[in-house]
């Protein structure tokens, strides 16, 4: 850029020594009429000389104004181009991240109803706390690990291979999105960076301060066009830049509601998770006092059967009165047993 410049400069001093060269010419031109007038009579061949140098210096001021603009504008251009390839880069970006979100929040949620359908806790430790009880009853004889907990393991098990599935997936799903917000900022530095750079040297503003210049020595309908030209260039520029932006604020508009119906649904589904873990509290609950009673039941059964050994020694009122409670516990026995296999279930 510093050496374009220079080169500008240059011609412009050369332009400038020519119009002084000129206006010397013109100058003595006056004089020369004398001297080129004989008998009253004016010497053609020596003004259609100075004409025609004149004429040619014209020309070549016209053609250094010409290629200074056009060298700005070409500059520019190719400025511009890299710009234009560094935005498609972002959009193609945004696409990328745009769809590695939706498939990372899709697997989330298949993570969701996975533990919802496992009865697993976020940072539950019940998988730990089953592995040690099993590595103990193979060490130890008197550790005995029973059937619901063998089959309870057995569903944890199940259950880390198929998350760890689906977590890897998502980590990979990370990575590719991680990517493509990484190449965003890279671009839009490298965007940034070229501007600030143009700003420093506004080669195209130069160019025309320096075309104004040299305009008195070119054609004033062909400078008239090149303007004209580069006007028309600016205009499209700027409205493709408006376009651009609006279209950006719709694309975040779209964004920013996805965004908002993801979080929504994620509430909805963590309400829907925190009412299932409070009706398995309250099932819990139930079997619990179901096998309080069954407890005390079984244990006047038992008194029962106490005394129904030595009612030998007791009078016959209090024998009938006995086998009558035998009876009824008989009855709540079996009541026991059906309230027993209802908590296995």
């Amino acid at each position: 850029m510093a050496m374009q410049l220079t080169g500008t400069k240059n011609n412009l001093m050369v332009h400038q020594n020519e119009n002084a060269q000129a206006r010397r010419e013109a100058r003595g031109h006056g004089s020369s009429q004398k001297k080129g007038m004989k008998n009253g009579s004016i010497n053609m061949n020596d003004l259609n000389g100075k004409m025609d140098s004149v004429l040619k210096r014209k020309q070549r001021a016209q053609a250094r104004a010409m290629k200074v603009v056009t060298d700005a504008w070409i500059g520019d251009k190719k400025i511009q181009m890299g710009i234009d390839e560094s935005k498609a880069s972002i959009q193609e970006y945004q696409n990328i991240a745009s769809e590695e979100r939706d498939a990372i929040m899709g697997l989330k949620e298949k993570k969701a109803q996975l533990m919802e359908e496992y009865g697993v806790e976020e940072g539950s430790d019940e998988r730990a706390a089953l592995l040690e009880k099993q590595k103990q009853a193979l060490e130890d004889p008197n550790v005995v690990m029973t059937a619901e907990e063998q089959e309870r393991l057995a569903q944890l098990n199940e259950y880390q291979e198929r998350a760890k599935a689906l977590d890897d997936a998502i980590d990979v799903h990370q990575i590719e999105l991680d990517k493509a917000e990484g190449g965003i900022i890279g671009e839009n530095a490298s965007i940034r960076a070229v501007r600030i750079e143009n700003l420093k040297h506004h080669a195209m503003l130069d160019a025309q301060q320096e075309a104004e210049k040299i305009k008195e020595a070119a054609s004033k309908e062909a400078f008239s066009m090149m303007i004209g030209e580069g006007q028309e260039h600016i205009e499209e520029e700027l409205e493709k830049k408006k376009e651009e932006a609006e279209k950006k604020a719709e694309e975040k508009e779209e964004q920013e509601e996805k965004i908002e119906e993801r979080k929504e649904e994620k509430e909805e589904l963590q309400e829907k998770i925190e009412i299932r873990q409070e009706e398995n509290q309250e099932v819990e609950e139930i079997k619990k006092e179901q096998r309080e009673n069954a407890r005390e039941q079984a244990d006047l059964i038992e008194d029962a059967q106490i005394y129904s050994t030595n009612q030998s020694t007791l009078p016959s009122k209090v024998q009938t009165e006995i086998k009558e409670m035998l009876q009824k516990m008989k009855l709540l026995e079996e009541d026991i047993k059906g309230a027993k296999v209802d908590n296995t279930l």
